[in-house]
C-alpha cells in the first residue's frame, strides 16, 4: 500500500481539531461577567456560581490532558524515528568531516612550511640562525612569531647594549690605569719635594727651638727670682693675717661665751617663773590625754576621732615644755 504524505497544513488542521475545547474564550467571558453580578446578598447563588465555574474548568482541565497525551505518544513516536533515519546519516558525516579535518590539518601544514623561509630570513637579519630541528618555526601563530621574534631583537639589543658598556667600562679603567701611573708619578716627585722642604723646615725648626730655649731659659730665670720675692712676701703677709685672725676668733670666743652666759641666764628665769604654773599645765596636759575616747561606728568619725587625738598629745607635749 502506497504511504500518503500529509502536508504541514493537513497536520494544522488536524492539530486545530484535536486541540479544539468544548467551550470557547468569548463564552467563558460571558459566564464571567454574568458571575461578577452575584454579589455577597445571596450566598447561595454564590456557591452555584462557584460550582458552575468549576464544572467548567474540570472539563477544560480534562479535554487539555487528552489532547496532551495524544501528542505525549506522538513525540515519542517522532523520536523513535528521528533516531533510526540519524542511524544512517551520521556515519557518513562523520566521515566525511574527518576527511575535511584531514584536508585542513594538510593545508595548515603547507601554511606552516610556506612561512618559514621569510621567518628565518628576518631572523638571520638579526644575526640569529635557528635550524628547522630546533624551533617549530612555522607551527606558531603570526601573532606568536611576532612576540618571539621582538623578543629576540630586544635580547639582540640588550646583549649589545651590554657589550658595549663591557667595552666602554674596560675602556675607562684602562683610561684610569694610565691617569693613576701618571698621578703616582706626579705625586713622587712631590712627596720628594715635600721631604726636602720639610727636611729644611726641621732645621730651621731646630735653630729656632734652640734659640727659644736659651730666651726661655733666661726668662725663667728671670721669673724665678721674681716668684722667689712674690713668695716671701706672701709668707710674711700670710704669717700676718693669721696672727691677726687668730687675735679675732680669741675675741669672737669670748662674746660667743658671754651671750651664752647671758642666754642660759635667761631662760632660768623664764623657767623659773613658770614654774609654779607649768606644773598645772602638766596636770592639764595628763588630764586631756586621760579622758576616754567615745566608741564610735563609722569609719569617717573615727578617723575624725584620731585626728582629734594627735591634736590634744601635741598640745600636750606643748603644754610640758
Amino acid at each position: 500500500m502506497e504511504n500518503k504524505i500529509i502536508t504541514i497544513e493537513e497536520i494544522s488542521k488536524t492539530v486545530a481539531e484535536v486541540t479544539k475545547f468544548d467551550v470557547t474564550k468569548q463564552e467563558l467571558e460571558i459566564k464571567v461577567l454574568e458571575s461578577k453580578k452575584i454579589d455577597i446578598t445571596d450566598l447561595s447563588l454564590v456557591k452555584s456560581g462557584r460550582l458552575e465555574l468549576r464544572r467548567i474548568e474540570i472539563g477544560i482541565e480534562k479535554r487539555g490532558k487528552q489532547a496532551r497525551d495524544i501528542f505525549t505518544s506522538a513525540n515519542r513516536q517522532i523520536k523513535t524515528l528521528e533516531e533510526e533515519l540519524l542511524l544512517v546519516t551520521s556515519p557518513e558525516i562523520k566521515r566525511l568531516e574527518e576527511i575535511e579535518a584531514e584536508a585542513e590539518k594538510k593545508k595548515l601544514w603547507e601554511e606552516q612550511m610556506a612561512k618559514i623561509p621569510a621567518r628565518r630570513e628576518r631572523l638571520n637579519a638579526i644575526g640569529v640562525d635557528i635550524k628547522m630541528d630546533d624551533l617549530p618555526m612555522g607551527a606558531l601563530k603570526d601573532h606568536e612569531f611576532e612576540a618571539y621574534y621582538n623578543q629576540l631583537v630586544a635580547n639582540k639589543l640588550e646583549n649589545d647594549r651590554i657589550k658595549m658598556e663591557r667595552e666602554a667600562e674596560a675602556k675607562r679603567k684602562a683610561d684610569e690605569a694610565v691617569l693613576a701611573e701618571e698621578r703616582r708619578k706626579i705625586k713622587e716627585e712631590q712627596d720628594r719635594i715635600n721631604a726636602e722642604v720639610e727636611a729644611k723646615r726641621q732645621v730651621e725648626i731646630k735653630r729656632i727651638a734652640e734659640e727659644n730655649a736659651k730666651i726661655e731659659a733666661e726668662k725663667k730665670k728671670i721669673e724665678d727670682e721674681k716668684r722667689s720675692i712674690e713668695l716671701e712676701k706672701v709668707k710674711r703677709e700670710s704669717v700676718e693675717k693669721a696672727k691677726l685672725e687668730a687675735e679675732a676668733a680669741v675675741e669672737a670666743d669670748k662674746k660667743a661665751a658671754i651671750i651664752a652666759e647671758a642666754n642660759r641666764k635667761k631662760e632660768e628665769a623664764r623657767q623659773l617663773a613658770l614654774k609654779p604654773d607649768k606644773a598645772k599645765l602638766i596636770i592639764y596636759s595628763r588630764a586631756l590625754l586621760d579622758v576616754e575616747c567615745p566608741k564610735l561606728k563609722t569609719d569617717e568619725a573615727n578617723t575624725i576621732l584620731a585626728e582629734a587625738r594627735q591634736l590634744l598629745i601635741r598640745v600636750a607635749n606643748h603644754l610640758k615644755q
